[in-house]
């Protein structure tokens, strides 16, 4: 970061018709905020809040330079004393890391921060305008880091396909007929009411005294069902099949004589 970006920032209040179209609220933080531009990848300008703690240090970082052992010729804001080089923020950003004794120590950077800000920001549910600004902000091109720009696959999966086969599932889906997917609720622990008729009319249909039953079914009913018990004839009862009963007969000596024949040996082997 050159020193000019931060001496020579713009420290002016907003035009009184531009506050017009601002909100008390976003008034307040126009003035609570400093803001600087510095010079990003590809020349393009990368703009940086400074709270008022900030603005206070860089201050007194500016007023203490020579002091410090600022060479006069060192055009950097964090400037080695001595030296014509800078502290990168990279290096200083990755010296906290370790320092503070987390395991994975590269998930801490300042490009992971950025996507982490850009996924985030999704549940906000932004416009286009306002995505564009806040990738700008970043320092993205919105075409290029668009993916970062929503919810994991994972998450997108979970909280919003499956809206569409529990709907699904619970014969709802045509109660949501021209709504997206965000305008869809549905509570997975609610309970649907199921219509009772088919079952009743099961059980009519398994009542003992039904009065269309066939007669055949009535002749093969045992002496319960005579008694009056209503549970037992259910399961005892059947209709004819129509097959007519198998008669046993004894073997023929032709037949008995065949078999020893060709079988005698597996016979005697007990096989």
């Amino acid at each position: 970061m050159p020193l000019s970006a931060f001496v020579l920032r713009d420290t002016s209040d907003p035009h009184q018709d531009v506050n017009l179209a601002l909100s008390t609220l976003e008034q307040k933080l126009c003035r609570h905020f400093s803001r600087i531009e510095i010079q990003g990848k590809r020349g393009r300008k990368v703009p940086i809040l400074l709270t008022p703690a900030m603005k206070e240090s860089l201050e007194l970082l500016v007023e203490k330079r020579e002091e410090c052992g600022v060479l006069k010729k060192n055009t950097y804001l964090f400037a080695v004393p001595g030296s014509m080089s800078n502290y990168r923020g990279s290096d200083c950003l990755q010296q906290f890391v370790k320092d503070c004794g987390i395991k994975n120590t590269m998930s801490l950077t300042s490009t992971k921060l950025r996507k982490h800000v850009a996924t985030l920001s999704k549940v906000l549910n932004l416009k286009d305008t306002e995505l564009d600004q806040l990738a700008d902000f970043l320092g993205h091109d919105v075409r290029v880091h668009r993916q970062y720009y929503r919810l994991p696959e994972g998450t997108l999966q979970l909280a919003k396909m499956s809206k569409i086969f529990m709907a699904l599932e619970q014969g709802r889906l045509g109660e949501f007929k021209g709504k997206n997917l965000d305008d869809i609720h549905i509570d997975p622990n609610e309970e649907i009411e199921v219509d009772q008729e088919p079952e009743e009319n099961e059980e009519s249909e398994d009542e003992c005294g039904d009065k269309n039953s066939t007669a055949d079914v009535t002749t093969q009913m045992t002496e319960s069902t005579q008694s009056g018990n209503c549970d037992k004839p259910c399961a005892v009862y059947s209709q004819k099949t129509g097959r007519k009963p198998f008669q046993r007969r004894p073997w023929k000596k032709d037949e008995i004589d065949a078999v020893e024949k060709h079988l005698k040996t597996f016979l005697l082997r007990c096989q």
